[in-house]
């Protein structure tokens, strides 16, 4: 737009939103001009460009090899691509397994699993992993859930123990106050 001469800059939801700027296709190595708005934005970069690039990224993304071996399950437990272990999933084995497995020099018994202590997902160290059978670990989180709900029930308890202290006391004054009339109206006959 121009105004006078001048080159007018768009100040209104989306200024300067038709400037564009040179980038390279991160998978085929052609240029190509990205809108300025999607750059400085950091979740909405353009990094390829076209359709076919950008599939091309999805499915690296998807490989092993792209990430060093690492994936993020859809459970939120880390994987990492080892298709010849024993407990691998569409070659894929959880790192926590791995990292329990090497400190103790053994498989996990059949029937176990590897519970988190601080129940982080992503931390595998192993002072923080513990091998124990799955019964006992659904009996740890139930009795944990209800250890949780008991807390939420206690702070909703002191919660209603002090709105009703607050009430009481509202009641008090309003009982003064209302006293106080009663005795002005008397005064007034």
């Amino acid at each position: 737009m121009t105004e006078g001469g001048n080159q007018r800059l768009n100040l209104g939801k989306h200024k300067d939103r038709n400037r564009r700027i040179t980038k390279i296709c991160e998978i085929c190595g052609n240029s190509f001009e990205a809108r300025v708005y999607r750059i400085k934005e950091p979740r909405r970069v353009q990094r390829v460009c076209s359709y076919q690039c950008q599939h091309k990224l999805q499915s690296l993304w998807m490989t092993a090899n792209f990430r060093k071996g690492k994936v993020i399950r859809g459970n939120g437990y880390l994987g990492i691509y080892l298709p010849s272990h024993p407990r691998a999933t569409q070659g894929y084995v959880l790192e926590h397994i791995l990292v329990w497995e090497k400190a103790h020099n053994q498989p996990i018994p059949k029937g176990w699993i590897i519970h988190h202590k601080n129940h982080d997902k992503k931390d595998n160290r192993p002072e923080n992993l513990e091998a124990m059978p799955r019964s006992k670990h659904n009996s740890n989180r139930l009795f944990q859930e209800l250890q949780r709900r008991v807390e939420q029930q206690g702070q909703v308890t002191r919660l209603l123990r002090q709105e009703i202290r607050l009430n009481k006391w509202q009641i008090k004054e309003l009982s003064k106050q209302l006293n106080e009339i009663q005795q002005l109206r008397i005064g007034i006959k």
